[in-house]
């Protein structure tokens, strides 16, 4: 898993190109689904988690949503031509990443 620093400088340079990205990413049970090749566009929050909104190149096209938590890894691809407005700003990020909350701790509650 990427640390919060590096997640965000990654983010902010593709952001700034923009440049597409090749995401790692994990399913809610933990499963791997492997790379995916994507155009950042927006970010929304989640009931628990803030989403990322991309328009996926591969493996299949199409528009796609993220949870920033499941991300595992990130490496940045080519700049691209915007297929609509990017809305997506680094500081959105700080606020949201945050893949350990303060709050969460090794309590068990019963």
């Amino acid at each position: 898993m990427l640390d919060t620093q590096e997640f965000l400088n990654l983010m902010d340079h593709a952001i700034r190109g923009p440049k597409t990205v090749y995401l790692a990413y994990k399913t809610k049970g933990g499963l791997d689904i492997g790379e995916r090749h994507l155009e950042l566009y927006s970010l929304t929050p989640g009931r628990e988690e803030a989403i990322l909104r991309a328009y996926q190149l591969a493996p299949e096209e199409g528009w796609r949503y993220f949870m920033l938590d499941k991300i595992t890894g990130l490496r940045i691809g080519k700049a691209f031509q915007p297929r609509q407005k990017v809305q997506l700003a680094l500081g959105e990020l700080e606020d949201r990443y945050n893949p350990w909350p303060e709050e969460w701790n090794d309590d068990v509650v019963e």
